[in-house]
């Protein structure tokens, strides 16, 4: 987690970044990033040993992700839609290609999918609910390279408010998150602290999305002692 001088200057430099885009009369967008579009004028610099070998890269690059945002009708959405399915769990995913290649593939990819809950999080009763009430649901399609090029989908959308019930009898729960560890401590209703513990916890070279990923696990567990008090 970023410190607070981080924090800081992180806001800081995405404030400059957007008041230059403000200024800017033409915006820029290179998909497949600018950085490896260059690398064709300096190819053995850039570790290709042929403008070929560059163009293979360059295109699985630009066709790695696509997005498609989600709207308020049967599906969730316009190209890509989500609807249940008569097997328990199960779910699929209709992807409306485009007419250039309805030829080769047929007017529509089906997919089957599965959703399980995971981590206390009820996800197929969440997906079920934005089906059934007609929620916008965004799915994001990639591609990890790292991973064998296999593709992923993610799915966002709505889930069900849930009512916040609570009262000073219960007391309070607090999570500190420090370099190395993470402090849980459930204070009573007096203010007298029932219980403390330190979780040793290791934060370096974690990625972008585990590091998310990890904050609720622990967040999740933590919350956990508030059963036994």
């Amino acid at each position: 987690m970023l410190g607070l001088k981080s924090k800081i200057q992180k806001i800081a430099s995405l404030k400059r970044k957007l008041n230059k885009l403000k200024n800017t009369e033409r915006l820029h967008i290179c998909f497949g990033s600018q950085k490896l579009f260059n690398a064709q004028h300096n190819l053995a610099e850039n570790g290709y040993k042929t403008q070929e070998e560059w163009s293979v890269y360059w295109r699985k690059k630009r066709s790695g992700r696509f997005f498609c945002v989600g709207k308020s009708q049967p599906g969730g959405g316009t190209m890509l839609k989500v609807f249940p399915l008569q097997e328990d769990g199960k779910y699929q995913l209709q992807v409306q290609l485009p007419r250039p290649l309805q030829g080769k593939y047929g007017q529509k990819i089906q997919l089957e999918f599965s959703v399980s809950n995971r981590n206390g999080r009820y996800r197929a009763t969440n997906l079920d609910y934005a089906i059934n009430n007609f929620k916008p649901i965004t799915v994001s399609i990639f591609r990890r390279e790292h991973k064998q090029d296999n593709w992923y989908i993610h799915l966002s959308t709505y889930v069900p408010e849930i009512p916040v019930v609570h009262t000073r009898k219960n007391g309070c729960l607090g999570i500190d998150f420090n370099a190395d560890s993470i402090s849980v401590t459930y204070v009573k209703w007096d203010g007298n602290i029932e219980y403390l513990e330190d979780i040793s916890r290791e934060w370096k070279n974690q990625t972008t999305g585990q590091s998310p990923c990890i904050h609720e696990k622990y967040c999740l567990s933590s919350c956990k002692i508030s059963r036994v008090f």
